[in-house]
């Protein structure tokens, strides 16, 4: 017999014809019973691709909301938006997202990260990449906001090879930290 210090608890796995998980439901031991505490539900779509993550907890004997995960994709396969939202009042209120864009070689170009703040998304932080001719990527921005205003930066760039290693160039607030990469 479990008691609260010593709870049993255990995690139930399913996945799809294709393999890929569709339920992640947790449960415990309690009045010589399994209980329900909370459960994920995951969707794909034909290319496999996630498109929705369902999180419910078990309250009064049924499955209630509590948050989901959105995913959208381009005809590449590429992801091109992530929500998240919570179940508040019987709606789904939005909470951050990501929004991604792609270059014609389907190089991630960009990855802003927003909040829901006051019913607007608010910038929090934007990264942008850049990458040579070959695909291999050259630099990486990072720029961190607060209320909307990206100000704080950071910039990653491969300068070039010295002997089988990467010069990696750092620069933060204009403070430049040189990194080799073996």
């Amino acid at each position: 017999m479990a008691n609260s210090e010593h709870a049993i608890a255990r995690i139930i796995y399913r996945y799809n014809l294709k393999g890929f998980l569709t339920i992640y439901l947790s449960q415990e031991w309690q009045n010589n019973a399994w209980t329900n505490i909370s459960q994920r539900l995951y969707s794909y779509d034909d290319n496999n691709n996630i498109l929705n993550r369902l999180d419910k907890n078990w309250e009064n004997n049924s499955w209630i909301n509590y948050r989901q995960e959105l995913y959208y994709y381009d005809d590449n396969n590429n992801i091109l938006n992530y929500l998240e939202q919570f179940w508040q009042n019987d709606t789904w209120v939005n909470c951050q997202q990501d929004t991604y864009t792609y270059d014609s070689k389907n190089n991630m170009l960009s990855d802003l990260w927003q909040k829901w703040q006051n019913n607007t998304w608010v910038n929090y932080e934007l990264w942008t990449y850049s990458y040579d001719d070959n695909n291999n990527r050259l630099s990486l921005l990072t720029q961190f906001g607060y209320n909307g205003i990206l100000y704080f930066t950071t910039l990653e760039s491969v300068l070039g090879g010295i002997g089988g290693s990467e010069l990696i160039l750092f620069l933060m607030n204009t403070m430049p930290l040189l990194l080799i990469k073996e």
